[in-house]
């Protein structure tokens, strides 16, 4: 079966995924707010091979930022996996060891 959507069919029906983009990628500002800079430069990284929609939501939250195209985006999030990894391993052995 083949069906033929338009940019802006999808971007109607992926509308309400898009808007639950927001809470996260605001509350990771939050959290990252002395570094935001960089923080932003990092997260745009993500955004230039998704949908326009995404990009245009990461430009807007980002204070208007271009998103940077120089860095596979995949290997962005391989990154920042293992750093979260790291991160809860580190919280992990803290649990453990203090009990």
């Amino acid at each position: 079966m083949q069906l033929k959507v338009t940019r802006a069919k999808l971007e109607q029906l992926t509308q309400s995924l898009v808007q639950r983009c927001r809470a996260p990628f605001e509350a990771a500002l939050s959290d990252a707010s002395s570094r935001r800079a960089i923080w932003t430069k990092w997260c745009s990284w993500v955004a230039p091979r998704a949908m326009p929609m995404i990009q245009q939501l990461v430009r807007e939250l980002a204070g208007g930022k271009e998103p940077n195209k120089s860095v596979n985006p995949d290997e962005v999030v391989a990154v920042g996996a293992a750093i979260q990894a790291g991160v809860l391993a580190a919280k992990s052995r803290t649990c453990c060891c203090s009990t």
